[in-house]
Protein backbone atom coordinates (compact mmCIF):
# COMPACT_ATOMS: atom_id res chain seq x y z
CA UNK A 1 0.00 0.00 0.00
CA UNK A 2 3.23 2.20 0.54
CA UNK A 3 4.18 2.22 -2.63
CA UNK A 4 1.11 3.04 -4.29
CA UNK A 5 0.83 6.22 -1.92
CA UNK A 6 4.50 6.95 -3.12
CA UNK A 7 3.34 6.95 -6.60
CA UNK A 8 0.02 8.74 -5.61
CA UNK A 9 1.93 11.64 -4.60
CA UNK A 10 4.15 11.84 -7.21
CA UNK A 11 1.32 11.57 -9.58
CA UNK A 12 -0.05 14.94 -7.79
CA UNK A 13 3.27 16.34 -7.53
CA UNK A 14 3.38 16.26 -11.68
CA UNK A 15 -0.04 17.46 -12.11
CA UNK A 16 0.66 20.47 -9.66
CA UNK A 17 3.78 20.87 -11.81
CA UNK A 18 2.02 20.92 -15.28
CA UNK A 19 -0.60 23.49 -13.57
CA UNK A 20 2.11 26.07 -12.38
CA UNK A 21 3.45 26.10 -15.88
CA UNK A 22 0.31 26.95 -17.48
CA UNK A 23 0.28 31.05 -18.58
CA UNK A 24 -2.53 33.00 -18.54
CA UNK A 25 -5.83 31.61 -18.35
CA UNK A 26 -9.63 32.88 -20.42
CA UNK A 27 -12.43 31.10 -19.47
CA UNK A 28 -14.56 31.25 -22.62
CA UNK A 29 -15.01 29.52 -25.74
CA UNK A 30 -13.41 30.92 -29.22
CA UNK A 31 -15.77 31.07 -32.29
CA UNK A 32 -15.02 31.82 -35.44
CA UNK A 33 -17.07 33.58 -37.29
CA UNK A 34 -17.53 35.44 -40.80
CA UNK A 35 -19.16 38.67 -40.75
CA UNK A 36 -19.88 42.17 -42.60
CA UNK A 37 -18.60 45.33 -40.91
CA UNK A 38 -21.54 47.62 -42.28
CA UNK A 39 -19.38 49.81 -44.46
CA UNK A 40 -21.05 50.19 -47.88
CA UNK A 41 -18.37 50.33 -50.01
CA UNK A 42 -16.28 47.06 -48.24
CA UNK A 43 -15.92 44.06 -50.13
CA UNK A 44 -18.00 42.25 -47.20
CA UNK A 45 -21.51 44.26 -48.80
CA UNK A 46 -20.55 42.35 -51.74
CA UNK A 47 -20.43 38.47 -50.41
CA UNK A 48 -16.66 38.51 -49.49
CA UNK A 49 -17.06 37.84 -45.48
CA UNK A 50 -14.62 39.11 -43.08
CA UNK A 51 -13.11 36.40 -41.00
CA UNK A 52 -13.23 37.22 -37.14
CA UNK A 53 -12.48 35.65 -33.74
CA UNK A 54 -14.80 35.81 -30.80
CA UNK A 55 -14.48 35.08 -27.52
CA UNK A 56 -18.28 34.05 -25.52
CA UNK A 57 -18.35 33.32 -21.84
CA UNK A 58 -21.17 33.92 -19.04
CA UNK A 59 -21.32 36.93 -17.06
CA UNK A 60 -24.20 36.88 -14.58
CA UNK A 61 -26.15 34.04 -15.88
CA UNK A 62 -25.78 35.98 -19.49
CA UNK A 63 -23.75 34.56 -22.72
CA UNK A 64 -21.20 37.23 -23.36
CA UNK A 65 -19.18 37.80 -26.88
CA UNK A 66 -16.14 39.88 -26.95
CA UNK A 67 -14.67 40.17 -30.97
CA UNK A 68 -10.98 39.84 -30.24
CA UNK A 69 -8.42 41.76 -32.12
CA UNK A 70 -6.29 40.21 -34.79
CA UNK A 71 -2.92 41.10 -33.15
CA UNK A 72 -4.32 39.54 -30.24
CA UNK A 73 -6.04 35.99 -31.73
CA UNK A 74 -2.95 34.19 -30.89
CA UNK A 75 -3.14 35.24 -27.62
CA UNK A 76 -6.62 34.92 -26.78
CA UNK A 77 -6.40 31.19 -28.68
CA UNK A 78 -3.57 30.07 -26.38
CA UNK A 79 -5.19 31.52 -23.10
CA UNK A 80 -8.83 29.35 -23.62
CA UNK A 81 -6.67 26.26 -24.25
CA UNK A 82 -4.77 26.85 -21.07
CA UNK A 83 -8.26 26.93 -19.59
CA UNK A 84 -9.38 24.00 -20.62
CA UNK A 85 -5.92 22.03 -20.13
CA UNK A 86 -6.12 23.81 -16.40
CA UNK A 87 -9.52 22.22 -16.17
CA UNK A 88 -8.21 18.14 -16.97
CA UNK A 89 -5.60 18.77 -14.52
CA UNK A 90 -7.81 20.08 -12.06
CA UNK A 91 -9.49 17.05 -12.59
CA UNK A 92 -7.08 14.62 -12.59
CA UNK A 93 -5.83 16.21 -9.20
CA UNK A 94 -8.90 15.44 -7.11
CA UNK A 95 -8.64 12.15 -8.00
CA UNK A 96 -5.44 11.39 -7.01
CA UNK A 97 -6.04 13.19 -3.76
CA UNK A 98 -9.56 11.50 -3.49
CA UNK A 99 -7.45 7.96 -3.90
CA UNK A 100 -4.83 9.06 -1.45
CA UNK A 101 -7.45 10.05 1.17
CA UNK A 102 -8.64 6.29 0.98
CA UNK A 103 -5.79 4.66 0.83
CA UNK A 104 -4.85 6.90 4.25
CA UNK A 105 -8.52 5.42 5.54
CA UNK A 106 -7.58 1.88 4.66
CA UNK A 107 -4.38 1.74 6.05
CA UNK A 108 -5.68 3.31 9.54
CA UNK A 109 -8.20 0.58 9.26
CA UNK A 110 -5.65 -2.30 8.95
CA UNK A 111 -4.10 -0.96 12.21
CA UNK A 112 -0.88 0.29 10.39
CA UNK A 113 -0.61 4.03 10.95
CA UNK A 114 2.67 4.51 9.07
Amino acid sequence: MYKDRKKLKAKARNIRSQMHKLDQLIKGSIIFRRMTCGKPNCKCARGELHDCVCITYKDGGKTKTIYVDKSKQAEALMMCANYKRMKVLLKDLSLVNLELVKSERSRRKDGNKK
